[in-house]
């Protein structure tokens, strides 16, 4: 009875997505298309790569271990040399902050209070064991009964495409008007922070096949997004996780 539903539901969306592409990319300028990059990225012009947010928090904490946010926001200008000349980026304690708690929903850094109210922070020792959540409320069924799946389930999810492993964890920070995802990477890793507030999510997400299947293609739109920014070394292109955005607020 379900597959007939997930084939239909999944051509229509791709059907959607590729008419909406094709239309940015005839009538998109280069600056339009320039300024759809979906996350503050830094380009390093001496190794010709990309580098992420967590790779640029990740730096800063090797050099400057036991870091506030704000010391870090005082110590990243020295890391900007690499800044992009396609897009500038404002490093204030706001930005530090969600990449840090990213992170920590990733496992990859941990934080200490010792002082006061202000956490100190540190690359993780065990960065494999993402750190346990709330659970998420998916959308309401047709029935009127809602479903609970435990957020572990999620950061429990891994795939694997061409030796990159992907992990993924929730952004409950994250408002309805923010990207459906947000993908970072860092060593051999691709790192995807959900918006469970998202109005696709909230909407048509309503049961765990629903949302093993949406984490698999959530799991190929971080990795191609990577592949475009990272592996093909590319700097002027549209992004594939804004794109997509849109064509999801559609259904």
């Amino acid at each position: 009875m379900d597959a007939p539903f997930y084939t239909c539901h999944h051509i229509t969306h791709s059907y959607l997505f590729i008419c909406t592409l094709l239309e940015i990319l005839f009538n998109s300028t280069i600056t339009s298309a320039l300024s759809m990059l979906n996350s503050r990225t830094f380009y390093n012009r001496a190794r010709g790569i990309v580098e992420s947010d967590f790779e640029v928090i990740a730096n800063v904490l090797k050099k400057f271990p036991n870091s506030t946010a704000r010391e870090i926001v005082k110590n990243i200008v020295g890391f900007q040399v690499t800044d992009s000349e396609l897009r500038k980026v404002t490093w204030d304690k706001g930005a530090v902050n969600s990449v840090l708690y990213k992170m920590f929903a990733q496992g990859l850094v941990s934080k200490e209070l010792k002082d006061g109210p202000r956490p100190y922070w540190n690359l993780s020792t065990n960065p494999s064991k993402p750190t346990q959540q709330k659970r998420i409320k998916l959308a309401t069924n047709t029935s009127g009964d809602s479903e609970f799946i435990p957020l572990v389930e999620i950061n429990d999810y891994r795939q694997q495409i061409q030796g990159k492993l992907v992990q993924i964890a929730l952004n409950e920070s994250a408002t309805q008007n923010d990207l459906y995802i947000s993908c970072d990477w860092l060593d051999e890793r691709i790192f995807i922070a959900l918006n469970p507030n998202h109005p696709y999510i909230k909407s048509l997400v309503s049961s765990d096949g629903l949302l093993r299947e949406f984490l698999r293609f959530i799991s190929m739109d971080a990795y191609c997004e990577w592949r475009l920014m990272v592996a093909d070394k590319t700097t002027n292109f549209i992004s594939i996780i804004e794109l997509k955005d849109k064509t999801l607020r559609d259904f």
